[in-house]
């Protein structure tokens, strides 16, 4: 009996754990690793009880920031989420790392807005397994590397710069009319 208990409890965890959920950025300026500032609704105020994963999408809009350089800051070695939205946010956020030995992975789409400062350091890992994953960079520098791993398609949906290294391990990249740039290509 003690045995399906278990069975039972480990097929739920990994049912829950396993479903996507939507992040809105709340409250102005923060840590990507405040939970505090993720809530389960545009503006909410219900937060949820970790930060994103590779499963979750991220969205900062109309209701994530409070005035004119409210910062994004994401301290930790790693964070992760699925798409990433910046469509409406409004004062012009900032969203920086704090060292070069970050690493942001993203399992998904990218939507930045030129009405933001990206000032990104570390690594961007582009991890997928799906087809049609779109990035937008709006003109922004990525960080000091930038990595694409998968057997995904990533569709460049504007120009890409990048502060070092672009680094094409695995998958399938359509740069369209997309400038790149880097210091060193490998």
């Amino acid at each position: 009996m003690q045995i399906h208990k278990t069975l039972v409890c480990l097929i739920l965890f990994s049912a829950f754990h396993l479903s996507a959920a939507d992040y809105y950025w709340i409250g102005g300026s923060g840590d990507w690793a405040d939970i505090s500032h993720w809530a389960t609704a545009s503006g909410g105020s219900n937060t949820h009880p970790q930060t994103p994963t590779a499963n979750d999408n991220v969205f900062f809009d109309g209701n994530s920031f409070t005035s004119t350089g409210n910062t994004v800051t994401i301290n930790g070695t790693i964070a992760n989420c699925k798409n990433m939205s910046w469509d409406g946010a409004r004062f012009n956020p900032t969203f920086r790392s704090t060292s070069l030995l970050t690493n942001f992975q993203i399992y998904g789409s990218v939507k930045l807005i030129s009405a933001m400062t990206f000032n990104y350091a570390g690594v961007i890992t582009f991890l997928s397994s799906n087809t049609g994953i779109s990035l937008d960079f709006a003109g922004h520098r990525q960080g000091d590397k930038v990595i694409f791993n998968g057997s995904g398609t990533w569709d460049i949906d504007s120009d890409l710069f990048i502060n070092n290294e672009l680094n094409i391990l695995s998958g399938t990249i359509h740069f369209k009319n997309s400038k790149v740039s880097t210091i060193s290509t490998l």
